[in-house]
């Protein structure tokens, strides 16, 4: 069986390998610890997904102090947000990721995460000809960015910490 370059593809991401790798982990995790509690929890018995805006609306009920510092070391993610890839009439293109109606500072910024995870994991941040990106050295800060999003919010909700970092 022939072993997938792994290497050769981030390499194509213009960032580090170790910094991919760590922030699909920590991604993979957070959504994790998110479905380990039920109120952070949307599905059915076919099918289950994390709740990111649950988590978002309680963490900012409970802890605005934090949420201040939060929203200041976002400020790359929310200042250059990620675009959404989307289907248009000649192939896939991308649109400005929308802020929805009832999103939370918070919700919001999460939303962008899931972006960038989004945008990494199915491959639509490779630079042409398999993917339009202008600015590839962006992609370094973007998941920077997304990962001290993700740190912060461990540190203000000690059940998630718990989840995300306990073993099977």
């Amino acid at each position: 069986m022939p072993k997938i370059d792994t290497q050769a593809l981030v390499q194509r991401l213009n960032v580090e390998r170790e910094l991919v790798f760590d922030f699909f982990v920590a991604f993979s995790r957070f959504e994790y610890a998110l479905k380990r509690h039920r109120r952070f929890t949307n599905g059915d018995t076919h099918t289950v997904k994390a709740d990111w805006d649950a988590f978002a609306r309680e963490v900012e009920m409970q802890h605005q102090a934090g949420l201040s510092q939060l929203m200041k070391s976002a400020s790359y993610l929310l200042t250059h947000p990620p675009k959404t890839q989307v289907l248009a009439s000649d192939g896939v293109g991308w649109r400005k990721t929308k802020r929805r109606r009832d999103d939370t500072d918070l919700c919001y910024l999460l939303l962008l995460v899931r972006v960038v995870r989004n945008n990494l994991f199915h491959g639509g941040k490779f630079p042409n000809p398999t993917g339009p990106v202008m600015d590839e050295g962006r992609n370094r800060k973007l998941i920077q960015s997304c990962l001290e999003v993700i740190e912060s919010c461990l540190e203000m909700s000690q059940e998630i910490r718990q989840s995300f970092y306990e073993t099977p």
